[in-house]
Order: C-alpha cells, then structure tokens, then sequence
C-alpha cells in the first residue's frame, strides 16, 4: 500500500506499508528508509493513512500506529511515534489482527482487518484521545476507501460491501455479479465530473 503525503512537513514523500514493515521515501533527500516500528520492525504493514493534522497511520499484523513525522533530517522514527493500541480487543503485542488496508477522510481513519473486519478511528486532538468503532459486518476485510464521512467501501474475500455512516446502513453487494467475488484493493476515480470506485478482482478491475 502506498501513500503520498498531501501537505506538512513531509509534502511530496510517499509511504509505503510492506511485507518488511513501514518504509518511507524522503522527496528532498531522494532516500528511501525503513521507518521501523520498536515493537515489532519487520511484520507486515500495509496500511498506510494521512489524517488532516499531518500525522500518519499505520496498521500491521499486531496494532495500528501514529507517526508525526518531522522531516528534520533524522529518518529515525524513534521519535516520530506518538502512540500505538488495537482498536480490536486483543492482547497488544501478542495477538494478530492483520490489518490489510487504511483510509483516512478528515479526521477519520479506517483500518481493513482480515481477521476482525473493519474498525474506524475517530481522532483525537492529542494522543490517548482517538475514539474507536467496531464494525460486526464484513468480518473479512482485505481493501477499504471512504468516499466522505459518510460513505465507504469495504472489499472482501466474497464481494463488495457498503457502509452508511450516518445511518449506520450496511449493504453487502458480495450475492450481486459482478461484486461477488473477491475485492483485494479499491481506489477512487476522480478523473471525471462523477465519482466511480475502481475494483481489484482476480480477473482485472471493475468500475
């Protein structure tokens, strides 16, 4: 998962969640550094979020984390981590939750889990703060994206679901071709006067 960084200290770098953890590469020093968790360096890390304070999140195989990275020259993290908990209820440190996607509208994270489902942050203004929401449905999730504060999409290993926050409306289009199969990866159109979601199927992409 890949996220370029919209504004802040670190306009222009582009985050990356791999199989080898969180990696960052630094726009004005053309570097690429691993940007390595303290608890646990190298699990798989593939979500990757930018909320509108500048503050980057990240889900892995055992927790989601803050980063406010300060672009100060030092690419060390060790003091660009703000906090780290699971949304989900678990062991921290000890208990996977592996977490598949991020996606980050306002100052809304949402978190894909393949294990728990999807959960979303609601962030505070400082550390310890941030809300959390669990959803029951899908309990599969490998891809999300929000459209607004109020809608998102959710691709599972069986389809396609829908989120309505506001009325907290859940539609699952997973019984509908071509929506019926699984959604590994989702990514807003914008290009034209109507929004559309591209899909990622086993056998292409839908629109």
């Amino acid at each position: 998962r890949m996220r370029e960084q919209p504004f802040g200290a670190g306009v222009g770098d582009v985050w990356m969640g791999t199989n080898e953890g969180l990696c960052l590469y630094d726009l004005d020093r053309s570097v690429f550094a691993e940007h390595a968790h303290p608890t646990h360096p190298h699990s798989l890390s593939y979500g990757v979020a930018i909320t509108d304070d500048d503050h980057i999140w990240n889900g892995d195989e055992y927790q989601i984390s803050r980063w406010n990275y300060s672009d100060d020259g030092d690419l060390s993290p060790s003091a660009d981590l703000l906090e780290f908990w699971s949304p989900w209820p678990v062991t921290l440190g000890v208990d996977q939750i592996d977490v598949a996607d991020a996606d980050a509208v306002g100052e809304q994270v949402w978190f894909a889990s393949t294990l728990f489902g999807v959960a979303r942050v609601d962030v505070g203004a400082s550390t310890g703060t941030s809300g959390t929401a669990l959803y029951a449905e899908p309990t599969t999730a490998l891809a999300v994206r929000a459209v607004d504060s109020r809608t998102v999409f959710v691709g599972t290993d069986a389809g396609l679901w829908v989120l309505d926050i506001a009325t907290d409306h859940i539609v699952s289009l997973a019984g509908t071709a071509p929506f019926d199969q699984p959604i590994s990866q989702l990514a807003r159109d914008i290009s034209g006067s109507a929004d559309a979601m591209w899909m990622a199927v086993p056998a292409g992409l839908l629109r």
